[in-house]
């Protein structure tokens, strides 16, 4: 193929060097300036045709280029409006008017007139270069599932009169027969079995949350231990870390009140930023810039209790018999006089994200909150008073529970006593269950919340689609 290409190369540059010599006067002798300045403009207009002698091949070319060609069968794709045809309106600056001005004093510019009718020039190239099959499509939905508007030239093209219009299809149809792949068995091997239980005989909430989300993403993410590729450096500032570095900002200005918060937050985007070398540029200084005005957002609430003693990044260790459960909370702010507790989950998420957690933990596919509460009433001897997330991204999101503490917004559920506890039990059921399935060797794919199957890293290889379909029933409707 290259030496091909370079042959062609030779033959077009003699063609239109041949063809400037034309231009020419035989009899006169012409400076060699005057003939380059010929031969340069036919080159420029010259075009390149590699022979090629491969058979069933498909040559994809733009609109331009097809003028050249004459084919048995053409495909013309993305017929959309906006697309093709393109519509051209008039330069706020040069507007037709001006332009027309402009084309009789010579300056060779067009209007939007002249740019539409070349559009339609362009659609007939196109459906002419077939010489036994033509064939026009456009999309019928784009990559959000929306309905696109298709081109006026197909609907035009659509009455001609012999044309046959056929109904949309998938692009990407079932088979006849499809396979339908086993699903994923609990780990039989008892010597397995065993490794898996001792491997993961102590668990973080986090841990157990991920296997009540799916037992495959847990089985990746804590069993085999898989780490996905890293991200491209200037894409590596991405939600978790700016999620990471406000945390960091949050408990050393908790410890050090007195210091500047922007100043403790340089400190934390800068160490994270070089670690993770990140560059330079715009999307590092916006992200920066949005932390900045979170964390002033955060420092300017007066919605915590005054007088209450603050605790930050406090590690703790539920025995609870049958498991053990290790982890950090990020805040614990509680009364001396009183013994009672405040827990303060910090979540760099949106307002409705944050909603989202309790309902989770409502429904059982979250635990954080409830195994909080209790490592703040069993390691730390007080009483629970309240567990709060508190989103701390674009705007301030209070979600969660409360006994009291009518400091806290409205939007912190105030509880009785026995649904606060509540809170509490299921927290720990739902732990006792993972945690049991766990060490059964549970490693089927099975999204709690399917919508979350598209921000799992083990997406690709967890075959989840090939998995029958579960019917909920609820209320007599399927």
């Amino acid at each position: 193929m290259l030496a091909r290409s370079t042959a062609a190369a030779w033959d077009a540059f003699e063609a239109a060097v041949g063809e400037a010599a034309e231009w020419m006067d035989a009899e006169t002798a012409v400076p060699f300036a005057d003939f380059w300045h010929s031969a340069a403009a036919a080159l420029r207009m010259a075009g390149l045709r590699v022979p090629d002698g491969r058979r069933d091949v498909v040559h994809v070319i733009d609109v331009y280029e097809a003028r050249q060609w004459e084919l048995p069968v053409v495909f013309v794709c993305g017929l959309l409006e906006k697309e093709f045809p393109r519509y051209h309106s008039q330069d706020a600056v040069f507007d037709d008017d001006a332009r027309r001005l402009l084309a009789a004093a010579g300056v060779r510019v067009r209007t939007s007139e002249e740019r539409q009718r070349e559009e339609r020039f362009l659609f007939d190239i196109a459906t002419s270069r077939s010489t036994s099959a033509l064939v026009l499509s456009a999309p019928r939905s784009n990559d959000k599932g929306d309905e696109n508007l298709r081109s006026f030239f197909l609907d035009e093209f659509a009455r001609r009169p012999g044309i046959k219009t056929e109904p949309a299809r998938p692009a990407r149809p079932a088979a006849r027969n499809p396979a339908r792949l086993p699903a994923l068995s609990p780990i039989l091997d008892g010597e397995l079995r065993a490794y898996t239980a001792h491997k993961h005989s102590t668990l973080a909430p986090t841990s157990i949350e991920s296997f009540l989300q799916c037992p495959f993403q847990f089985f990746a993410r804590r069993t085999l231990e898989v780490e996905p590729a890293p991200g491209r450096p200037e894409k590596r500032l991405d939600i978790p870390l700016q999620g990471r570095i406000l945390h960091e900002a949050l408990a050393e200005w908790t410890r050090r009140p007195r210091e500047d918060p922007l100043t403790v937050l340089a400190r934390a985007f800068e160490g994270n930023c070089a670690k993770e070398r990140i560059p330079p540029g715009y999307r590092r200084e916006a992200v920066r810039l949005e932390l900045e005005r979170n964390l002033l957002m955060f420092a300017g609430q007066s919605a915590l209790p005054k007088g209450w003693k603050t605790e930050v990044e406090q590690p703790f260790v539920l025995e609870l018999g049958d498991i053990r459960i290790r982890g950090r909370i990020d805040r614990v702010d509680s009364d001396p006089e009183t013994g009672r507790a405040m827990v303060i989950d910090y979540k760099y998420s949106s307002p409705q994200t944050v909603r989202n957690n309790v309902t989770a933990h409502e429904e059982g596919r979250m635990v954080q909150g409830g195994l909080y509460l209790l490592a703040v009433e069993k390691c730390f001897g007080l009483e629970p008073a309240a567990m709060v997330y508190f989103g701390l991204r674009t705007e301030l999101a209070w979600q969660g529970w409360r006994r009291g503490v009518p400091e806290l917004p409205r939007t912190v559920t105030d509880c009785v006593p026995d649904v606060f506890r509540g809170v509490i039990d299921q927290a720990l059921e739902r732990s006792r269950y993972a945690a049991a399935r766990i060490g059964a060797g549970e490693i089927g794919a099975a999204p709690a919340d399917p919508d979350k199957c598209q921000y799992c890293e083990f997406r690709d290889c967890c075959r989840v689609e090939t998995a029958p379909a579960r019917v909920r029933v609820a209320e007599g409707v399927e």
